[in-house]
């Protein structure tokens, strides 16, 4: 009897040490991101390794938005391939330069994070299978540190956004459905909120889903990543009229929804006029009006890509920043109706540095032409003044060889020679990436009007503004994505 008493003592003991240690135990948090991009992803995988149960709602019909068509690549600085290459570059250097991109308004202490925390970015990324061998050094940039893959050997190339997107969404599918669910054509329409001491807190959202039915999903944290709002004329026209009749490279999707989620909360809004016109988009020469442009990477004068005038003639420093690259092509116009055009020429140099699988698909598209006979036949196609434009490319070559032009350029990645096959495009100036949004704190918190954060409401990506200022340096995007979702999936499952 004795014994059995004790033995009773024992499993209650231990059923009471149970149940202490339990309760002891945090309960596993419910984190839901909004949006399906690179941001999105990075916040959700980073939130499912802190121990969070991850819902992402995605108003498409597969994840990607505009990350997956980003084709320049990603910045780091002190990546594996920057070292194996032997480039000198550092984060002083880096934050110098988006500073300076930014014209002054961009956020300093988001930028210094961006910069030092470019390198695990770029680990990140490569730890889950994408290869990140190519470095680039574009416009505004003191080195080479944007990344991008080599086409590979044995399947069609890819653009590195699509390359990233593919590589993330195989890791989160293959997660468990219980620890991380991804909802398609689930259009968010309300930021659920309870009142605690006066303060709001963001508890869950409301979707609507593909038969137009309302859902509530409850949550601990909402992490806003629904990008920018490039396709939103109404907005574009309310901040930033001067650019709202201009083309864009962006999806329909890109309507600043998250901005709109947001807006009873009063959130603090930074930077929301600064718009960036991208300087070159691909001109279909048969439909010079279109809304929506293929964006032609600035890898491509990266790469040694020159620009012309219809006079045949250069006219800017092609590796300056994006805004001055896109002023002086506006000011090349000569008729007053339809987009200002200038021309875009690569050399075999820069082909090969380009990487010539990666011109297929413009190619496909028709928006590439290859001229066999050299620029003369290609001023003729083009009724350019063909010793005008010979005498460009001979001027050119000739300023490569001494190490700068009349235009401060310093860095010549390709020769050119007037008799050798030459690519040619025409582009124009369009809509690109909206700098202005929702403004964040460090840790990735929305911020009220008080400049407080709002409990409960996170956000990363191209919906967040500051980061950027005035103008974004290519290859920024993709690194704010990753660096910033994951900062945001960390801290909104603390």
């Amino acid at each position: 009897m004795a014994n059995h008493i004790n033995f009773l003592l024992v499993v209650a003991a231990f059923g009471a040490y149970y149940y202490i240690q339990q309760s002891l135990q945090p309960t596993q948090k419910t984190v839901i991101v909004v949006g399906g991009g690179l941001a999105g992803a990075s916040a959700a995988i980073e939130a499912h390794s802190e121990g969070s149960r991850v819902i992402i709602l995605e108003k498409e019909k597969d994840l990607g938005g505009n990350s997956a068509k980003a084709s320049s690549g990603i910045n780091g600085v002190g990546s594996v391939a920057q070292k194996e290459k032997g480039v000198e570059d550092d984060v002083k250097k880096f934050v110098g330069d988006v500073v300076e991109s930014g014209h002054g308004l961009a956020d300093e202490q988001l930028v210094q994070i961006l910069a030092e925390q470019s390198a695990s970015a770029i680990q990140f990324l490569t730890s889950h299978g994408v290869n990140l061998d190519v470095l680039a050094q574009l416009g505004g940039h003191s080195s080479p540190r944007t990344h991008r893959p080599s086409p590979p050997k044995d399947k069609p190339p890819v653009n590195v956004g699509f390359a990233i997107m593919r590589a993330l969404k195989e890791y989160i599918a293959d997660l468990p459905e219980e620890e991380a669910t991804v909802i398609k054509h689930a259009h968010v329409t309300q930021l659920l909120t309870d009142d605690k001491n006066g303060k709001k807190r963001v508890k869950g959202v409301v979707y609507k889903n593909q038969e137009g039915n309302d859902v509530e999903v409850k949550g601990d944290a909402v992490i806003l990543t629904t990008g920018g709002y490039s396709f939103n004329t109404k907005m574009l026209e309310k901040f930033a009229p001067h650019v709202a009749h201009l083309s864009t490279t962006n999806g329909d999707f890109a309507l600043g929804e998250g901005i709109d989620l947001a807006a009873p909360l009063s959130p603090s809004l930074r930077l929301m006029d600064q718009v960036q016109v991208h300087p070159t988009c691909f001109v279909d020469v048969n439909d010079l009006n279109s809304r929506r442009r293929f964006l032609a990477p600035e890898a491509l004068r990266g790469s040694g890509g020159i620009l012309l005038n219809h006079k045949g003639e250069r006219f800017a420093n092609e590796l300056g920043l994006r805004d001055y690259v896109t002023k002086q092509i506006f000011q090349q116009q000569q008729e007053e109706e339809g987009p200002a055009t200038a021309f875009l020429l690569l050399s075999e140099e820069a082909v090969e540095i380009f990487q010539r699988p990666n011109l297929k698909f413009y190619k496909f598209k028709k928006l590439v032409r290859e001229f066999e006979g050299g620029v003369r036949e290609f001023a003729e196609e083009f009724n350019l003044p063909v010793e005008r434009v010979i005498e460009s490319i001979v001027k050119y070559q000739k300023q490569k060889e001494e190490g700068q032009d009349e235009f401060g350029k310093k860095t010549f990645p390709a020769s050119f020679n007037v008799d050798s096959p030459v690519h040619a495009m025409v582009i124009t100036p369009c809509i690109h990436y909206t700098m202005g949004g929702l403004q964040i704190s460090k840790n990735g918190e929305v911020l009220d009007s008080s400049l407080e954060p709002i409990k409960g409401l996170f956000a990363a990506g191209e919906v967040t503004g500051g980061v950027h200022g005035a103008n974004r340096l290519a290859g920024n995007s993709l690194l704010e994505c990753t660096v910033f979702g994951r900062l945001a999936g960390e801290n909104a499952s603390k």
